[in-house]
């Protein structure tokens, strides 16, 4: 199987931008504060103009109040601020 051939993370990322396109009130928000995270918000920077708006960990792991120069937001907190419209 070709791995590269198959590869839909840009087709998503893509459709990911567009619906986020749609209403500026629209926030992306990554789910940890990892190296993963970090390469997800890479990957979002290098393919596509998305901007990750923050980051949210859940209450017991939470220890910087930034991560990648954007806000990290105890879940606790997140939950009370977060708009419908807001892609996780």
């Amino acid at each position: 199987m070709n791995i590269v051939k198959n590869d839909r993370r840009k087709e998503k990322l893509s459709e990911l931008e567009k619906h986020l396109n749609e209403n500026k009130d629209n926030h992306l928000y990554i789910w940890g504060s990892s190296q993963t995270a970090r390469m997800i918000t890479g990957f979002c920077h290098e393919n596509s103009n998305l901007s990750v708006a923050g980051y949210i960990v859940d209450d017991a792991y939470f220890r910087e109040d930034t991560f990648c120069d954007k806000p990290v937001y105890k879940t606790s907190e997140w939950i009370g601020k977060a708009n419908s419209k807001d892609v996780v």
